[in-house]
């Protein structure tokens, strides 16, 4: 007698055969210079009390000046040398700021202190629309302040109408500046394809503390939380194994309520904080237990920016229904319709994620937010274009060279 082929199917063990690493074993060979790496430290001491200068200094920067030092600091992921001076600088710019009616200036004041976690008000850029409640044709040629007020619409939260206009607006027009040879074409190309993020290195002074001491304290902070997580995985994968064996497709709800869970970013997201030194405390812990929108907002965000690109070769080998499978078979439509409106939840869930991020600042200290938001805009660039995880022989290989291989020119 035959077996159901759903149970034939349970039986035979699915792989993804990824491919080769892209790296072989340049990492495992690759040696540092303890002479040069010297010199680097002392030379990075000078660096960083100059710009800790820059910083501090009370009279050699305008507003707008600090503001483009402030994002230049942030965009080269340095900004973790400087945390006590960068809010100094933004919480003077946010009480003390003359508003000159320059767009990029505006549009980065937004957008920096948004970062930050101040409710700054998106009416700001009303100064910028017309009679009529459009942007200000003016405005096209200003390719700078296009860029600006572009970056800063993506800090957008529910039902600010002006910033959603803003992104359209902008995208448009520097499409086109692109097209036209522009000085800033370069700059502008990386910002529309979202390939530029901000990753914060380790901080060096953590290697200093007495590191198994406080990895005892974090390890039995977590041990609850970590029973709760994986009580919940456990079940999330019985849950899929059980729609996959029986060929169920569930709704959308229905999926994305288990698959947060099983796509393990929680689980990471909480484990990442265990590296994190003292900041990683006990209320931290406690605010976990209470599962925060925030974490599940970001989770939910990254599993369906995950499934949009992986989901035709997790279909190929054998998986689970994926949230486009499960759109399409609820609503009736075809895949890229289905991809057009997951698109507009992903839009949402970033503005629900912006949303808590900002609701959260008060009380959870800031460097754990941007662990969760770091994690959620490496998924993206992951996902961005393509199903980079899978296939590594992508652009990301080249995002990652930056960051990993090639020196920075000082």
């Amino acid at each position: 007698m035959s077996l159901p082929a759903a149970t034939q199917r349970a039986q035979v063990r699915r792989t993804a055969q990824f491919h080769p690493t892209v790296w072989g074993d340049y990492f495992i060979k690759r040696v540092s210079d303890n002479q040069m790496a010297s010199v680097w430290t002392e030379q990075a001491k000078i660096l960083k009390e100059e710009v800790r200068r820059m910083l501090t200094s009370a009279t050699d920067h305008k507003a707008s000046e600090k503001l483009k030092l402030l994002d230049a600091i942030q965009r080269l992921g340095i900004s973790y040398h400087f945390e006590g001076e960068i809010e100094e600088a933004l919480k003077k710019i946010y009480q003390d700021f003359e508003d000159d009616g320059n767009l990029c200036t505006v549009a980065l004041r937004f957008r920096l202190l948004r970062q930050q976690g101040y409710h700054v008000s998106s009416d700001v850029f009303s100064k910028f629309k017309d009679g009529e409640g459009n942007f200000k044709e003016d405005l096209i040629n200003d390719v700078h302040g296009l860029l600006s007020l572009y970056e800063a619409s993506y800090l957008s939260v529910q039902g600010e109408d002006i910033l959603d206009e803003a992104l359209e607006f902008t995208k448009t027009h520097l499409i086109m500046a692109t097209q036209f040879g522009s000085p800033l074409a370069d700059q502008v190309s990386h910002a529309l394809s979202g390939k530029l993020l901000s990753f914060k290195a380790g901080s060096p002074e953590l290697l200093g503390t007495d590191f198994l001491g406080y990895s005892y304290v974090v390890g039995s902070l977590f041990v609850g939380f970590r029973c709760l997580v994986v009580k919940k995985q456990v079940i999330a994968y019985i849950t899929e194994a059980r729609w996959f064996n029986s060929d169920y497709v569930p709704t959308l709800e229905e999926y994305i309520s288990v698959a947060v869970i099983s796509s393990t970013y929680p689980i990471l997201i909480t484990l990442s904080f265990c590296g994190m030194g003292e900041v990683a405390s006990k209320e931290v812990f406690d605010w976990l237990f209470t599962e925060p929108k925030l974490l599940y907002a970001a989770s939910g965000l990254a599993r369906l920016i995950d499934d949009i690109r992986s989901h035709e070769f997790e279909q190929e080998r054998g998986h689970v229904a994926s949230a486009v499978e499960c759109y399409m078979k609820q609503h009736g439509v075809s895949q890229q319709e289905a991809y057009d409106e997951l698109y507009k939840i992903v839009i949402n869930l970033w503005k629900d994620l912006n949303e808590e991020l900002l609701k959260e600042t008060a009380d959870i200290p800031k460097p754990i937010l941007m662990c969760i938001l770091n994690i959620v805009r490496v998924m993206d660039v992951v996902y961005k274009d393509e199903d980079s995880y899978t296939n590594s022989k992508t652009s990301l290989k080249d995002i990652l060279a930056t960051f990993l291989v090639h020196p920075v020119a000082v």
